[in-house]
């Protein structure tokens, strides 16, 4: 009997070893390996935001990119690029805000009257501590800007 169960293991094993060498062949791997390094891809880049060099307001652009996360995270990560590029830049520097921030913008906020908020109040403040966290990585290369103390009794 126990002849025949390792056969039986064998031939087992042997239909396991073809089906893994034609499932390595059929390229349905890569698919699934490309498939796992994307998600992977998406998510290290799920708090990124964006900056073009040489624009000429990226305070506004890091809003904009902000407001339309689908989730808060209490830090962005900051990578330029430049207008025709699609390559994902390296990690630049990193921008903390508040809950209350995020909330603010990503409730209130539509893209088209985004400058309003930013003209009195807290929304100033932040603009300008967002535009010296940007001007100061241009002028010194700084690795972190915290701009969290605006908005946080804002629910």
């Amino acid at each position: 009997m126990s002849d025949k169960a390792g056969k039986l293991v064998g031939l087992i094993l042997l239909f396991a070893v073809i089906i893994l060498i034609y499932w390595l062949g059929s390229g349905e791997a890569d698919e699934w390996v490309d498939e796992k390094d994307s998600q992977n891809r998406q998510e290290n880049i799920a708090n990124d935001i964006f900056l073009e060099k040489n624009f000429q307001d990226n305070t506004l652009l890091f809003l904009g990119q902000m407001k339309n996360k689908e989730r808060y995270y209490d830090s962005y990560d900051i990578r330029f690029t430049s207008n025709n590029s699609e390559e994902i830049g390296d990690i630049e520097f990193t921008i903390s805000i508040s809950q209350g921030a995020y909330n603010f913008f990503n409730g209130n906020v539509t893209d088209k009257n985004i400058k309003n908020p930013i003209s009195i109040g807290q929304g100033k403040d932040f603009y300008e501590c967002l535009k010296t966290c940007i001007d100061r990585y241009e002028a010194n290369n700084g690795s972190f800007c915290d701009c969290s103390v605006y908005f946080l009794s804002y629910k």
